[in-house]
């Protein structure tokens, strides 16, 4: 699932390109629409607006927000790390897509409304959240509209674990690679350990077609004695591809926790607003990254 932070300094907004949503303790202008406990946590749908009046839904996992969407506007995108996720698609341009960690869909229902001939593949681990995406998230009207097209198939969703989908592929095709993998998978907030050592960039390097792009929400401090995580996702996937870029979601304050874009490719591409780690790492601001493996986390 995916999950985007909330910074208590800014009162817990989740800020936008087009707008910002209000603080979370405000329950003036927020509405529980929809409460169910799971495996994996309590689960809100949340109706709240943004500064400007505008209407959103919300999808809160144990009071981490995982997607939100504009209900004037369901298609578009809401967090700023998925307008950076489009950096990345516009120099690729993929038309095969993977994306680990569902949640409410926001992503892949942006590709599939924008993109005529892309294809994607969504892997979540927990059915109940595919359940309210389509109820609560209107991923049923992508999928009415992909039936009206007669091509039902530029979506198909993969009820299992992100980690093993790498390693097994797809039930019908077992090599199956993409142009573009992102991840979004989350426990809470924190990383998702089998998909940020050296054998998960090996298998995302594995899945990826030539030239072919990897992009992953980040969240994390990028310089202090906490900043250990995304440094360390740099330095593992850096092993692996020719070039990562970590690229920035605004204005973050670099010693508090905020949402990053981890891009990976064997391609050489320029970004804006592109963050120098290893000159951090070199000055002293963050510790040195280091190699994760899989033993790390037994």
């Amino acid at each position: 699932m995916a999950s985007t932070y909330l910074s208590q300094a800014n009162g817990g907004d989740a800020e936008g390109h087009h707008s910002s949503l209000v603080p979370r303790g405000s329950r003036k202008r927020r509405r529980v629409a929809h409460y169910l406990d799971t495996l994996f946590g309590d689960v809100e749908v949340i109706d709240t607006v943004d500064r400007i009046g505008r209407r959103v839904r919300v999808l809160e996992v144990d009071r981490s927000w995982q997607s939100a969407m504009f209900l004037d506007a369901w298609s578009e995108l809401v967090f700023p790390y998925h307008h950076v996720f489009n950096e990345v698609v516009a120099r690729r341009c993929p038309r095969t897509v993977l994306m680990l960690g569902g949640g409410a869909f926001s992503y892949p229902k942006y590709l599939l409304c924008h993109f005529k001939d892309v294809r994607v593949d969504v892997v979540e681990i927990d059915p109940v959240i595919c359940d309210i995406a389509h109820e609560w998230f209107f991923l049923d009207r992508v999928e009415e509209m992909l039936g009206r097209n007669q091509d039902g198939s530029q979506l198909r969703t993969f009820i299992c674990d992100g980690r093993d989908f790498l390693e097994l592929g797809a039930p019908d095709d077992p090599e199956v690679t993409y142009e573009l993998i992102a991840n979004d998978c989350f426990q809470a907030t924190d990383l998702v350990a089998g998909l940020m050592t050296l054998e998960s960039a090996r298998l995302v390097h594995r899945r990826l077609k030539p030239g072919g792009a990897y992009v992953a929400n980040v969240i994390g401090p990028i310089e202090g004695e906490d900043a250990t995580d995304i440094h360390d996702v740099f330095r593992t996937f850096s092993q692996v591809f020719a070039h990562v870029w970590l690229l920035s979601c605004g204005e973050e304050d670099p010693l508090k926790v905020s949402n990053y874009v981890l891009v990976a490719s064997d391609a050489p591409w320029d970004f804006a607003d592109v963050i120098d780690v290893a000159g951090l790492e070199a000055a002293g601001l963050a510790p040195e990254g280091r190699v994760l493996t899989d033993a790390d986390f037994d």
